[in-house]
């Protein structure tokens, strides 16, 4: 699981006996957090004891803390008079978790800016951008011709004719392509209607 400033934190811990057995420790243990490898003082880490040896450890992360900061979970517990310390996973912090993008049914939900770049209301301004390919076309431009020539109508491909014309896609009335050639198929010249 991701966590994030703001997040609490549980972690529960046990202890046990020599023999494996468990036990509570002789004291409540204690608990402090480490971040980015420097122990925090001014976080409160509360240890509850919830069975037998089964203690809860919890803390909330302070808002100050950021993406990818470490967190790290250290406990200082003794048993039977053996003084021991344990530390725990090092968590990375995330500015966002699924849970913050996705609503209740697991649907992924988007911010307006993130809805208007996947639904198209930003993408003709990328399409559109003047130059942004050779011979100075468009994207949708360059898009058009290839979907031509791949996809459109073709004439005067077989039989030696001088010209090769490719119309739309989905639209043979309009002309995108007209390629001129030499008696051996060799595109000599191209005349392009984006």
């Amino acid at each position: 699981m991701s966590y994030k400033p703001g997040d609490t934190y549980i972690r529960v811990i046990t202890t046990n006996s020599s023999t494996g057995a468990a036990v509570n420790a002789d004291s409540l243990p204690t608990a402090q957090i480490v971040h980015n490898g420097a122990v925090d003082t001014t976080v409160t880490v509360l240890v509850t004891n919830l069975a037998t040896g089964v203690y809860a450890c919890s803390y909330t992360i302070p808002l100050g803390y950021a993406a990818g900061d470490s967190v790290q979970l250290v406990v200082n517990a003794t048993v039977g008079g053996v003084a021991g310390v344990a530390a725990y996973e090092v968590q990375k912090l995330d500015s966002k978790r699924l849970a913050d993008i996705t609503d209740a049914s697991g649907r992924v939900t988007l911010t307006p800016a993130e809805h208007s770049l996947i639904s198209g209301t930003d993408v003709p301004a990328a399409l559109d951008a003047s130059g942004s390919l050779e011979r100075n076309l468009t994207l949708r431009q360059a898009l058009r011709l290839m979907a031509s020539v791949l996809l459109g109508p073709a004439s005067g491909a077989t039989g030696g004719a001088a010209t090769i014309t490719f119309s739309a896609a989905g639209n043979g009335g309009v002309t995108r392509v007209v390629a001129n050639v030499d008696a051996n198929g060799n595109r000599t010249s191209i005349t392009l209607t984006p």
